[in-house]
């Protein structure tokens, strides 16, 4: 199997998780999960255009969708995410960092563009340290509250628990992205590449099941 094709099949298993989300919580729309669930299918349209930029060799289009919208449109995503499931102080601390990375992303793509021409790592990297730190929030608080008899009908904990494997193993590929990309590396290259395939298919998996065994009684 090549990297393409594993690549591919990633954006069907987050519409896999999408949809899962969509049917479960369809009764419960008013919940951040919905919103989550919707956010993956509009996700999975910005990759399938960006699939189509690539496949008809439109790669300028394809790097400024992703630095311009896809990769803040993630993180806010999450950001709003982890506001919704951490307690304060640290909700407040989520609006800051959402903040920031927004204006590190408008900074990034402005002003070192050059450098970073084929992605905006720095937002990339902070973006990383800010899910890993609120995920290990999250985890503490699960662990000093009685919802941790119940973790695994928690949508939160399976949302945490992918988030956090996925851009823990990542960091440094996400972190490095336009190094490797200019050094033209290829060993290095591949194995970040069916790391970062793998990760992102553990992730989707585990938002299916969250949403599942989450699904909230009707």
């Amino acid at each position: 199997m090549t990297t393409e094709f594993a690549t591919n099949i990633v954006r069907y298993f987050e519409l896999l998780a999408g949809l899962t989300g969509i049917i479960c919580y369809y009764k419960k729309r008013q919940s951040i999960w919905f919103t989550f669930a919707v956010f993956l299918i509009c996700l999975f349209g910005f990759e399938t255009l960006a699939h189509w930029f690539g496949n008809h060799k439109m790669y300028e289009y394809n790097k400024n969708l992703y630095k311009w919208m896809v990769i803040p449109y993630i993180f806010t995503m999450y950001h709003i995410a982890f506001y919704k499931i951490v307690n304060i102080p640290y909700k407040f601390i989520a609006i800051f960092s959402c903040a920031l990375l927004l204006l590190l992303a408008i900074f990034e793509n402005l002003f070192l563009a050059k450098e970073h021409s084929f992605s905006i790592s720095l937002t990339l990297s902070f973006g990383c340290l800010s899910i890993l730190f609120f995920s290990l929030v999250y985890f503490f608080q699960l662990l000093k509250s009685n919802d941790i008899l119940h973790f695994k009908r928690l949508m939160p904990f399976w949302f945490c628990i992918g988030v956090f494997i996925f851009y823990l193993g990542n960091f440094p590929n996400l972190t490095f992205y336009n190094s490797l990309a200019i050094s033209k590396n290829e060993m290095a290259s591949h194995i970040f590449r069916w790391a970062f395939i793998i990760l992102n298919y553990l992730m989707y998996i585990l938002f299916t099941i969250g949403f599942i065994c989450s699904r909230p009684k009707q």
